[in-house]
C-alpha cells in the first residue's frame, strides 16, 4: 500500500513538474518572440548605438559647466566659478520652491482622493461588484492619460500657470494611488472586519478600524514613493505652461543655454535625493513604530486612547501638515470657484476631441504603427531595465553587499537617473539619435532603470532571512545563496 502510494505522489509530481516546464518554455519562447519583434519594429540594434554614442557624450560635455579649481570661489561675474554658473540661481530656488509646493499639493488631495476610491475598487471589500467595475475603470482611465496631457487641457482651460500643472498632477496621483492602495486592501487580512461585522458595525467602521490599521504602513510608504515621482513630474509640466521650474527648464533647452541646462538638473536631482533619503528614514521609523504597537495593542491601554493623546509627536505633525495644505492652496490661489469658471472653456476643445465626424477617413495604418511602436518601446524598455537591474539591486541591498560605501554610491547613481524625468531623457536621446521611437526605447530604459534598481533593491533588504540564513549556515556559497534563497522570495515583488 505504501508502494503505491509513493507511486501515485511520485507520477503526480513528475506531471506537475512536466507542467512547469511547459509553461516556462512557453513564456520563455513569447518573450523572444516578443523581443524580436519589438526589436524589428523599433530597429533596435547595436550599430545605432555606438553611432549615437559619440553625439551622447558631446551634447553631455556641452551641458557640463566650465569650472576652474582655481577660481571657484570667486564671484558671479569671474567665468569658471560656481556662483557664475549659478548667476541666476535666486530664481532656480523661487521655481523649485513651488515645484515642490505643487508636488506637496497634489500628493496630498491626489492621496485623499485615492484612499476614499480604493476601498470601492478592491473586490474584498468593496459594497457591490458594481462600484468596483466602475471605480477600477475609472482609475484605470485617470493614470492610463500622462500628467503632460491633462496639463495641455487645464492649461487651456485656466491659463498658463501652477494651478493646471497641480490638478493635471492630482487626477494621474489619485488613478495610480488608488491602484496601488486596492492592491493592498485586497491582500489584507480580513478577520477583524468579520468581528467589526458581527458586533454590528456598518462598513464604514470595517474600513476605519479592520483595514486601515492593518495597511496604514503601505499606504504611507506608496504615498512617500508617489510623492518623489511627482516632484519630477511638476518639473516637466513646465514644458507646456504648467508652471514649476520645467518652464524655464523648456526654455533654456530651446535656446541652447547648456551651462543652465545643467544647473537646473542639478538642483533637480539633488531635491529628488534628498526626498528619497529622507522619505525612507521616514519610512523606516514609521514601520518599526507601527510593529512595535501592533505587538503591543493587547496588553497596554494606552493603546486604545485617542491618537492625540497617546501620540503626541505624531499629532503635532498632522497639525503641520494640514497647516502645510492650506498654506499650499493659499500660496496658488486655489479655490473651486476660479477651476469651475476654467473648466466652462474646456468644453469646445473636448467637443472637438471627441466629434468623430470624419472617422472612416482617419489614417489607421499611422494609428496602429503608432500604437505597435510604443507598445515595442515600452517592451524592451522594461524587459532590458530589468536584466541590468537585478544585478544592480543586489549590489545596493544590505543583506547581499556588506560594502556600505559601494551601496551608497550605486542608490545615488539610481537616485540621478531616476530624478531626470523621461521627458527630459526623451530629449537628450534625440539630441544624440535623431527623431524616432529608438529615443523613446533608450528614456524608458533609463529611468527604469533607476525605479526599478530602487524597488528590487528594497524587494531584497525585506526578503524573509529565515532560509537564507539556514543555507548560510550549511556553507552555501555567495552565488548559491542569491540564486536559491534571495531570488525565490524577491521574485513575486520584482514582477
Amino acid at each position: 500500500m505504501n508502494d503505491s502510494l509513493l507511486k501515485k505522489h511520485l507520477n503526480l509530481y513528475s506531471e506537475q513538474l512536466k507542467s512547469r516546464r511547459l509553461w516556462n518554455i512557453l513564456i520563455f519562447t513569447i518573450f523572444v518572440l516578443s523581443f524580436f519583434i519589438s526589436s524589428s519594429i523599433i530597429d533596435f540594434n547595436l550599430s545605432k548605438i555606438i553611432e549615437g554614442f559619440p553625439r551622447l557624450g558631446d551634447y553631455i560635455v556641452k551641458i557640463l559647466p566650465n569650472i576652474d579649481y582655481n577660481l571657484i570661489f570667486e564671484n558671479s561675474k569671474t567665468e569658471g566659478s560656481i556662483k557664475y554658473w549659478y548667476f541666476n540661481f535666486k530664481k532656480y530656488a523661487a521655481l523649485l520652491y513651488e515645484t515642490f509646493n505643487m508636488a506637496i499639493l497634489s500628493t496630498l488631495m491626489g492621496f485623499i482622493f485615492a484612499l476614499l476610491l480604493s476601498f470601492l475598487s478592491a473586490k474584498n471589500i468593496t459594497p457591490n461588484i458594481y462600484s468596483y467595475h466602475l471605480v477600477k475603470r475609472f482609475l484605470e482611465f485617470l493614470r492610463g492619460v500622462p500628467e503632460i496631457i491633462f496639463a495641455i487641457l487645464f492649461v487651456w482651460a485656466l491659463g498658463v500657470g501652477p494651478l493646471a500643472g497641480i490638478i493635471a498632477i492630482t487626477i494621474h496621483t489619485t488613478g495610480a494611488l488608488g491602484k496601488l492602495f486596492s492592491e493592498v486592501h485586497e491582500n489584507a487580512d480580513l478577520k477583524t472586519c468579520e468581528a467589526i461585522r458581527s458586533h454590528g458595525g456598518n462598513w464604514a467602521s470595517e474600513m476605519r478600524y479592520g483595514i486601515i490599521p492593518k495597511v496604514l504602513p503601505n499606504i504611507i510608504s506608496y504615498a512617500l514613493l508617489r510623492f518623489e515621482i511627482n516632484i519630477r513630474a511638476s518639473t516637466v509640466i513646465g514644458f507646456v505652461g504648467a508652471g514649476g521650474i520645467g518652464q524655464e527648464l523648456y526654455l533654456v533647452i530651446n535656446f541652447n543655454y547648456y551651462e543652465e541646462v545643467s544647473a537646473i538638473i542639478l538642483l533637480i536631482v539633488l531635491t529628488v535625493i534628498t526626498i528619497d533619503i529622507l522619505s525612507g528614514r521616514i519610512d523606516k521609523k514609521l514601520l518599526e513604530r507601527w510593529v512595535t504597537e501592533k505587538d503591543v495593542i493587547s496588553l497596554c491601554p494606552k493603546a486604545f486612547q485617542p491618537f492625540w493623546r497617546r501620540s503626541p509627536i505624531v499629532f503635532i505633525g498632522y497639525i503641520i501638515a494640514i497647516l502645510y495644505f492650506l498654506f499650499c492652496l493659499h500660496y496658488f490661489d486655489f479655490t473651486l470657484g476660479k477651476i469651475f469658471s476654467g473648466l466652462s472653456n474646456m468644453k469646445p476643445i473636448l467637443v472637438a476631441m471627441f466629434t468623430w465626424s470624419d472617422f472612416f477617413n482617419w489614417n489607421f495604418n499611422s494609428i496602429f504603427t503608432g500604437l505597435a511602436q510604443t507598445l515595442g518601446m515600452a517592451f524592451l524598455g522594461t524587459f532590458l531595465a530589468s536584466l541590468v537591474c537585478i544585478p544592480i539591486s543586489f549590489l545596493a541591498s544590505r543583506q547581499i553587499f556588506k560594502l556600505g560605501l559601494v551601496r551608497f554610491l550605486i542608490k545615488r547613481f539610481l537616485d540621478i537617473i531616476r530624478g531626470v524625468d523621461i521627458l527630459i531623457w526623451a530629449i537628450i536621446y534625440v539630441r544624440a539619435f535623431g527623431l524616432g521611437p529608438f529615443a523613446g526605447l533608450l528614456s524608458i530604459f533609463t529611468v527604469d532603470v533607476g525605479t526599478l534598481g530602487k524597488l528590487f533593491s528594497e524587494a531584497t533588504d525585506n526578503a524573509d532571512t529565515r532560509q537564507i540564513e539556514g543555507m548560510q549556515s550549511t556553507g552555501a556559497s555567495k552565488i548559491s545563496v542569491i540564486r536559491y534563497g534571495f531570488i525565490p522570495h524577491s521574485f513575486p515583488s520584482f514582477s
